[in-house]
C-alpha cells in the first residue's frame, strides 16, 4: 500500500489505472477502455475523469440498474472528454463488449464476487470496491476465478493508506499496546446513510429492481 498523502479517491483511482496489464498501455495511440460497473457516490466517475486527462484512458461504458445514476455519470463522461459513452442496465451486457479492456466495480457489495468472476472469465481486468465478498462460498469462487483467469485486479481499501494508519499499525506491532486478547471497533454517523437519496424520489420505472436483486440469490 502507499504510504503517500493522497486521499482515498485519489489513490483508488490512480490504482484502478495502473493495475491494468501493461502490455495495453505500451502505446500511445493505444487507449485502454475502461466501463465502470455502478455509477453512484463511490462510482469514482469524477475521480477517473480527472485521471484520464494525464492518460490514455478512455471511460467507454457506464452501467448502472438506476436510470438517473446512468444518465448522470454519462454526461459527467461527455462533458469532460466529448465522447458521449454507452449506457447499460446489465452489467452481462458490458462485459460481452470486447473493446472494453477493463472494468471498474463499485456497485452494493452483495453483487460484487459474481461481478468480479463473470469480469475475470469475460477476459477484462478489473478494479473494484471493498468488501469482495459476503461469505467464504462466493470469495472462495471468485478468488479461483481471477487465479485462472490471470488477469489483474486489485480490491480497493479505505483508510489503511493514510499515514496515521501506518504509524498505528506500526505502534501495534512494536508492542506499544503489549499483548492484544481482542479488538472491538464501532462507527457512528451523525445521519441516516441514505439522507442523500431524499431529494431524488425513485419511480418504479427508474430503476430494474429485478437485475439490481438477482444477485441476492448468487450460489
Amino acid at each position: 500500500m502507499s504510504n503517500s498523502t493522497w486521499n482515498r479517491r485519489e489513490f483508488v483511482t490512480a490504482a484502478s489505472v495502473t493495475a491494468l496489464r501493461p502490455e495495453r498501455i505500451l502505446g500511445a495511440n493505444d487507449r485502454i477502455a475502461l466501463a465502470v460497473i455502478g455509477c453512484g457516490e463511490r462510482g469514482l466517475v469524477k475521480e477517473v475523469l480527472q485521471f484520464s486527462k494525464e492518460t490514455n484512458l478512455e471511460v467507454a461504458a457506464v452501467c448502472d440498474t438506476w436510470r438517473q445514476q446512468r444518465e448522470k455519470a454519462a454526461a459527467a463522461v461527455k462533458e469532460a472528454s466529448g465522447k458521449e459513452p454507452r449506457m447499460f442496465v446489465h452489467y452481462q451486457d458490458v462485459l460481452a463488449l470486447k473493446p472494453i479492456d477493463a472494468v471498474l466495480i463499485s456497485t452494493p457489495d452483495h453483487q460484487h464476487c459474481a461481478m468480479l468472476r463473470d469480469a475475470v472469465r469475460a477476459g477484462k481486468d478489473a478494479y473494484i470496491e471493498k468488501p469482495l465478498a459476503m461469505n467464504m462460498k462466493e470469495l472462495i469462487e471468485a478468488v479461483d476465478a481471477v487465479r485462472e483467469s490471470q488477469r489483474v485486479v486489485q480490491v480497493g481499501t479505505q483508510v489503511r493508506s493514510f499515514p496515521s494508519s501506518v504509524a498505528a499499525r506500526a505502534f501495534v506491532a512494536s508492542g506499544g499496546l503489549g499483548r492484544l486478547f481482542k479488538v472491538e471497533q464501532s462507527r457512528n454517523g451523525h445521519r441516516p446513510y441514505w439522507h442523500r437519496y431524499g431529494e431524488r424520489p425513485i419511480q418504479e420505472s427508474d430503476v430494474d429492481w429485478r437485475a439490481f436483486l438477482i444477485l441476492l440469490c448468487y450460489k
